[in-house]
């Protein structure tokens, strides 16, 4: 796992978009550099299971 993904700014941007289309926040991307949209996505999946 990207320890990165546990930066609090990474975290908060995770909770609000936990309910967000998930296709529309791969499409657009993030402006974290050292965390992959598909990890961030991956955690607001596993989050809302």
């Amino acid at each position: 796992m990207n320890k990165h993904i546990l930066n609090t700014e990474i975290q908060n941007f995770i909770n609000y978009n936990i309910n967000s289309d998930i296709n529309v926040l791969v499409l657009k991307g993030t402006s974290f550099s050292n965390v992959k949209t598909s990890e961030i996505v991956e955690q607001i999946e596993l989050k809302t299971l």
